[in-house]
């Protein structure tokens, strides 16, 4: 790497990334990096030695880096503060003719195709798979590059950074921690699974309160009883199997093959979740896997709230359906509405569950989803940007205790039988616990989440909000 006027060198290498969503993996990153004997700067941590004097971000990027290592995610892609360093690096790099100045390391899922502008002829190292392997191949690309080590970066100095920042109880500590799942355990399916032969009625498909079947040639199999099914189907023939058999695979091969039984299963768990969404007039929305989510619409409870029994056992609420201002300053405002939503999978291994999986949905009436998956991909990545694990945890508790009424079971009519669902998931304990910077106890982590249990803005005004084009 050449000089920069003649008093120095290029020596750095900088981490640009999304603060707070990336800071995990760049601590992580920039922890190894030193120990391998790289100089390397953090703009938000201060990171071993010097920092204090050093210049702003600008002067160290115009100046000192010899690399700029952009943490790549969804988070850092859209923010002003990490595209401005990019922009900066790209026109340094040019100004310099600098070869891959700027190395930029994937590590979520954006697809390519959203890459910024000054990433897309760029290799980029991915990350997302596994970091080891990212790291691996990182560091090959620096010792090709000639990246100078400094020996003053190494194991001791990591361990002494480590000491300064944190207290000797922090890190791994001998107390149990719960870890709560997205698994919700199907407490019991239909005991029956029937197979008719009839000829289905006009409005069989289009009427979304149908009972859920799968066709096979001129059979249909369903949970639905026959007393039920008769308003699907003229029925002529019926048949009846154990479904727990059938999960086995005991069937009789004339009606259900064997290599397709658990996925028929499988697919009448989940239409009939999504017929109870309908039947329960929520919002429903098809997501681009061509799978559903239900959320609930506006004024369906009353404030838009929900209360549940929150993760420390006391009651506590979360709004589902909120709104945030846009427009310019100088235009007219308009509200676009949200509304949290779920997914219910299943799944038969190692436990019979249903997978809940968490969306939002986008609307300008509070009833009726926007149709266009672009702008409802684009409004999502926008809204949620500021959401943590417990607001997604939380949310999915309350709209799970919604559906179940107040019980400790969710139940989703099939006709004549029903699928029982626990209303809360499965929650699993290691036996230790970690303690991070400015955690004293375990009973400071559980006061801050009881206080998260109740802390819910609904109005995220933006006054500078323009994402999408009408």
């Amino acid at each position: 790497m050449p000089r920069i006027g003649a008093k120095r060198m290029r020596e750095l290498v900088f981490v640009s990334h999304a603060n707070p969503e990336d800071n995990d993996f760049a601590l992580w990153l920039t922890l190894h990096l030193a120990r391998e004997g790289y100089p390397v700067w953090l703009e938000k941590r201060r990171l071993l030695g010097g920092e204090d004097f050093w210049a702003e971000v600008e002067q160290t990027i115009r100046e000192r880096a010899v690399k700029v290592l952009f943490v790549l995610s969804r988070a850092s892609n859209m923010k002003q503060g990490t595209k401005k360093e990019l922009a900066l690096s790209d026109t340094i790099k040019r100004g310099h003719n600098f070869k891959d100045f700027i190395i930029p390391l994937a590590i979520d899922d954006l697809p390519p195709a959203d890459h910024n502008i000054y990433l897309h002829q760029l290799h980029v190292i991915p990350f997302y798979r596994n970091w080891a392997d990212g790291f691996r191949q990182l560091l090959g690309k620096l010792s090709e590059d000639g990246v100078a080590k400094d020996p003053s970066y190494n194991n001791d100095t990591v361990t002494s950074w480590w000491r300064d920042q944190y207290s000797p109880e922090s890190g791994v500590v001998a107390a149990t921690e719960k870890y709560y799942s997205n698994w919700y355990q199907i407490l019991s399916p239909p005991a029956k699974l029937y197979c008719y032969d009839g000829q289905p009625r006009s409005d069989y498909r289009t009427n979304p309160l149908h009972w859920p079947s799968h066709q096979l040639g001129k059979r249909f199999i369903t949970f639905a009883a026959p007393d039920y099914f008769k308003h699907n189907l003229d029925i002529r023939f019926t048949r009846d199997f154990v479904t727990r058999d059938v999960l086995q695979g005991i069937v009789d091969e004339r009606f259900i093959p064997k290599s397709e039984a658990k996925k028929i299963v499988n697919y009448l768990l989940v239409d009939n979740w999504v017929r109870m969404m309908h039947q329960r007039q929520m919002m429903v929305y098809r997501l681009s896997n061509h799978k559903f989510c239900g959320a609930l619409r506006e004024g369906q409870v009353k404030d838009d709230k929900v209360f549940y029994d929150g993760t420390d056992g006391k009651p506590a609420w979360r709004g589902l359906v909120g709104f945030k201002t846009l427009g310019r300053l100088d235009s007219e405002k308009r509200l676009r509405k949200w509304h949290f939503g779920l997914q219910a999978k299943a799944q038969f291994w190692p436990i019979q569950a249903y997978v809940i999986t968490h969306h939002v949905v986008f609307s300008d009436d509070g009833k009726t989803p926007w149709t266009d998956r672009g702008r409802q991909h684009k409004a999502r990545r926008n809204q949620c940007r500021s959401w943590w694990n417990d607001d997604w945890r939380d949310r999915s508790l309350a709209l799970m205790n919604w559906f179940a009424e107040g019980s400790d079971q969710v139940t989703v009519d099939c006709g004549g039988s029903a699928i029982s669902v626990s209303s809360v998931p499965m929650v699993f304990s290691s036996p230790v616990s970690f303690v991070g910077e400015g955690d004293t106890s375990s009973n400071d982590l559980d006061e801050r989440e009881a206080k998260s249990d109740i802390t819910v803005g609904f109005d995220d005004s933006d006054d500078d909000e323009h994402e999408e084009a009408e």
